[in-house]
């Protein structure tokens, strides 16, 4: 699997490195998280590196599990789920502030992998935030459950997301702290970088900052890494 078939990466000055996914809907399968995963890995082990952007192209941040692929691999359902984990608490723990550059769609499975980064800046003229796991008949995992409730603060919001499967724009994301801020399609990036730099300074963040987040988000990286699916992986098969 090549990781260009996934993602560009780019270098910038100040420590700010960038990950752009460029796979259409950016489905999450396991060829994806092991290119993402060996990723991560390089830019960690960068001393210089000091802030991650991860963005998306298009219309599409994340369209979330590839279910056209798990069609296919039906025996391999727990393995998509579990890469979804380890991938997911390899975000809500990784040693870098983390920013998700929503460029368009995080929907189910992207919706959950842009709240496992820390801060998410989205486009104001065109997109939506979703977790149609409802409408799909689908349940959470414990660990999917996990993240939203760490993620989503406002109780209201936390539970129209998941009983109403609601589609959050970017104004009524940002009234409910579901994002930071946000900007036309073209200032998304800009912005991501502008906030880069900002919080880019000080190396001695490097060594604390996975610490502070591993602390942070314990109740949500507990079921991430138990390697507890709930009743997802059999429900998810029965759906095909």
């Amino acid at each position: 699997i090549s990781m260009e078939e996934f993602f560009a990466f780019e270098s910038h000055e100040d420590g700010i490195r960038v990950i752009i996914m460029k796979n259409g809907e950016n489905r999450l399968k396991p060829a994806f998280y092991t290119a993402l995963n060996e990723l991560l890995e390089k830019i960690e082990r960068d001393f210089d590196s000091r802030v991650l952007i991860i963005s998306g192209q298009g219309k599409y941040w994340s369209n979330g599990l590839d279910l056209d692929w798990l069609a296919e691999n039906k025996t391999q359902t727990e393995d998509l789920l579990n890469g979804f984990h380890r991938t997911a608490a390899r975000l809500m723990s990784y040693p870098l502030p983390i920013i998700a550059a929503l460029n368009g769609h995080a929907f189910a499975g992207g919706f959950m992998l842009a709240l496992a980064c820390d801060f998410r800046i989205f486009r104001s003229d065109r997109g939506f935030l979703c977790l149609p796991e409802v409408d799909l008949g689908m349940p959470l995992t414990p660990g999917m459950r996990g993240i939203v409730e760490a993620k989503i603060k406002d109780p209201i919001a936390y539970r129209d997301s998941i009983l109403l499967g609601k589609r959050w724009n970017a104004q009524d994301a940002l009234k409910v702290g579901i994002v930071d801020a946000i900007a036309p399609e073209k200032e998304v990036m800009p912005k991501a970088m502008e906030f880069a730099k900002s919080i880019a300074s000080k190396e001695s963040k490097k060594g604390v900052f996975g610490r502070l987040k591993t602390e942070m988000y314990h109740h949500a990286l507990a079921p991430l890494l138990s390697g507890g699916l709930g009743q997802g992986a059999d429900e998810l098969r029965s759906k095909l």
